[in-house]
């Protein structure tokens, strides 16, 4: 997973949290199943998560790195209810599970709410957090989303998948200095214990061509290789082809000769 991808699903995970009717319950890409999730939970819940990823050609597009991509990002937000499983024999509920509930107009509008706070969550000024999300963000595209559905039965569930499309700035490619929503999100990650480490490994990681001489970095930047740097005119003469000498003549078209000589 790149950096710009992981980043944008943390800092929209951050700044949502807290922001809706979820409140802390929000999730980064669980794995596990919808309904594993909820057995877990006792608030309505989001789960975001970036499922795809398209990094388009573009004219002046060379290598795997500074491709602006575009991302399709998943926002899960669900309502349940307890219900019970099976009664022993004094008829007492022998376990209470949670479920998806089946929508109706409560339902529908407590997701509506959700939906709205997602959404301005991730557009809110004051938001340190949503501030790095729009950072990498270069432009919304196409936004759609989705009722949950029992396949085997006509019940609409109180589940809706927002799918958003994401133009988003390029990785950044080696020797590059960091990006400043990068950098921003680099310091809120560690600010933060719980993501510490890992911003520990991605500045180590976007900071391993500083030593490259300009002219490498510029290599990088083009993915070209030595040949083709040096017909650029960008790399460094070739140690072969330089001859020590004390005296040279310039000659240009109007002009008398210059003659510089070295002692």
């Amino acid at each position: 997973m790149s950096i710009v991808r992981q980043l944008l699903q943390i800092s929209a995970v951050e700044a949502l949290r807290g922001r809706t009717l979820a409140l802390g319950n929000v999730h980064d890409s669980m794995i596990e199943s919808i309904g594993g999730v909820l057995k877990k939970s006792r608030l309505p819940i989001i789960v975001v998560s970036v499922e795809a990823a398209d990094q388009r050609a573009q004219g002046n597009d060379r290598g795997f790195f500074g491709r602006q991509s575009v991302f399709k990002m998943q926002v899960q937000a669900a309502i349940f209810e307890l219900t019970k499983v099976g009664e022993d024999e004094g008829g007492a509920p022998e376990e209470l599970v949670l479920v998806l509930g089946e929508t109706d107009a409560a339902l529908e509008g407590m997701l509506n709410i959700l939906d709205r706070q997602w959404r301005v969550a991730l557009t809110d000024p004051r938001n340190a957090w949503g501030d790095v999300f729009r950072g990498l963000v270069l432009r919304i595209g196409k936004v759609q989303d989705m009722r949950a559905a029992d396949p085997e039965l006509p019940r609409r569930h109180a589940m809706r998948l927002s799918e958003v499309d994401i133009e988003a700035i390029g990785e950044p490619t080696l020797g590059e200095a960091i990006p400043p929503p990068i950098e921003a999100g680099l310091a809120l990650l560690e600010a933060d214990p719980e993501y510490l480490g890992m911003a520990t490994e991605w500045r180590a990681l976007l900071t391993a061509g500083d030593s490259l001489e300009d002219w490498e970095k510029e290599q990088a930047a083009l993915f070209a290789d030595r040949a083709q740097i040096n017909a650029l005119g960008l790399g460094p003469l070739d140690p072969e082809l330089i001859t020590d000498f004390n005296q040279a003549t310039i000659e240009m078209g109007g002009i008398s000769e210059i003659t510089t000589v070295t002692e």
